[in-house]
């Protein structure tokens, strides 16, 4: 079913007539969607009642994501059974693959899927059988089932109000009134101080997609009550994130989130560039002297440098130096195979093979190079790294398209998801994998002007 739920911007950077028409239109077709909704519901016997409840488990798995990886799981693999129970589901189908957010994740499907065969006729290694490779399929498995944004709506929305609860606990933690994780009493485990269900830096990542959609909302035109919720949300999100745990991926990715917060919010004045970027600069040099000043983020920035030291000096396998040691041992392997790469998971073999005989080589051993790109240089190579460009650039001029605020909430998810990738690899790990794929499956419909509704 072709839907779409989108309103026309309430602060756009430029007016633009046809785009707000196409909003309309779109809203309208949402309505009409909902509808027929419910009469086939009414209409579709206990086939119907299976499509309702795949539908439940796909907005379920979203609010699994950020507490529980098995609930994940299981409401996902119960989500595909009800789709497979569905009734058309050659037209959902159909339906699923016109979506650019379902080809783009099956073209890299493809992609890693090639790479799996080159690492098995290269080297003789297992093609992969987790998610790493079968959750680009998700998006398809999302659109049989949400095929109105009222639903994709509702899954964001339970996301957020998972993360939102392990916010408040967070906080919680912090003023004493919920108690640590065990974890997080010992010295080995400092790092996890103020976290709930996930580490640092997956709590982190979560805390600044909450603040994503939060500040997303917040330029709405909506009751003040209701702005003010949204812009308490954003500060305790960003202060969490700033002071309460120790993510350092999260904070560069927060670092530019404030900088398209800022840039935003001089849009929805509607200023000229100009004053734009210099309100922007402005911006920046006003936080960066505010953040600089305070004790913590002084320490935090120092601690690169002594970490840096202690490896170049001792080769102690301090987080920074760990990650140096990483990137310059997946040089070499970039070098040798510059064009198709090693073939997918090839990496963590060869590195561990590279460290052997290195001084205390056992405390560098990672199943990743904590470098997203790094990692698809070492394994799929130049073509795979361009591949996976273009398709970051089609998604962004397909979020383009959106109408406020759902533009601003998917580029500020991409903006995260590829600043984070800068210190971290973040396919590599379940809980990101899943909540950047789910939530890239739940971009809102866009109306086609050419295409007729169906059931």
């Amino acid at each position: 079913m072709q839907a779409a739920g989108v309103k026309a911007e309430p602060f756009p950077p430029a007016p633009d007539r046809q785009a707000a028409s196409s909003a309309w239109e779109a809203s309208a077709q949402a309505a009409s969607a909902d509808q027929r909704d419910a009469n086939i519901m009414r209409s579709g016997g206990w086939r119907g009642a299976i499509h309702d409840a795949g539908r439940w488990a796909v907005v379920v798995s979203l609010f699994c994501v950020p507490l529980n990886k098995p609930a994940t799981s299981i409401a996902l693999a119960f989500a595909l059974l009800c789709s497979l129970l569905a009734p058309d589901l050659p037209g959902r189908l159909r339906t699923g693959l016109s979506q650019p957010v379902v080809r783009g994740a099956l073209i890299w499907m493809g992609v890693l899927a090639l790479s799996a065969l080159h690492a098995k006729l290269a080297h003789g290694s297992q093609f992969p059988s987790g998610s790493t490779l079968f959750a680009l399929a998700y998006p398809l498995l999302v659109a049989t089932l949400l095929d109105s944004n009222r639903w994709r709506r509702r899954a964001v929305l339970a996301f957020c109000i998972a993360v939102t609860a392990v916010l408040l606990i967070s906080w919680g933690q912090a003023m004493g009134i919920v108690p640590q994780r065990d974890l997080a009493l010992l010295e080995s485990g400092a790092r996890m101080r103020n976290t709930v269900f996930k580490e640092y830096n997956q709590q982190g990542v979560a805390f600044l997609i909450l603040a994503s959609f939060a500040f997303s909302w917040f330029l709405r035109r909506a009751p003040l009550r209701i702005r003010l919720s949204l812009a308490l949300i954003v500060l305790l999100s960003c202060a969490n994130v700033l002071f309460l745990i120790d993510s350092r991926t999260a904070l560069v990715s927060l670092l530019l989130l404030m900088a398209y917060f800022s840039w935003r919010l001089t849009g929805a004045r509607q200023l000229p560039d100009s004053r734009r970027l210099v309100f922007l600069g402005a911006c920046v040099v006003l936080i960066g002297s505010i953040l600089w000043s305070l004790p913590m983020t002084r320490e935090r920035v120092l601690a690169l440098q002594r970490e840096a030291q202690l490896y170049d000096a001792q080769s102690v396998a301090t987080p920074t130096g760990a990650r140096l040691e990483m990137w310059r041992q997946t040089l070499p392997m970039i070098a040798s195979a510059p064009v198709f790469g090693h073939g997918l998971n090839q990496w963590r073999p060869m590195y561990h093979r590279a460290m052997q005989g290195k001084p205390n080589h056992e405390a560098f051993l990672f199943d990743h190079p904590h470098q997203e790109y790094l990692w698809i240089l070492a394994e799929e190579g130049a073509v795979g790294l361009l591949i996976f460009a273009g398709l970051i650039v089609l998604l962004l001029r397909h979020v383009a398209r959106l109408g406020s605020p759902e533009r601003d909430a998917w580029t500020s998810l991409i903006i995260v998801f590829l600043s984070a990738g800068l210190s971290h690899c973040l396919w590599f790990d379940f809980a990101h994998r899943h909540t950047f794929i789910l939530l890239l499956a739940c971009i809102p419909i866009l109306a086609s002007p050419r295409a007729q509704p169906s059931h």
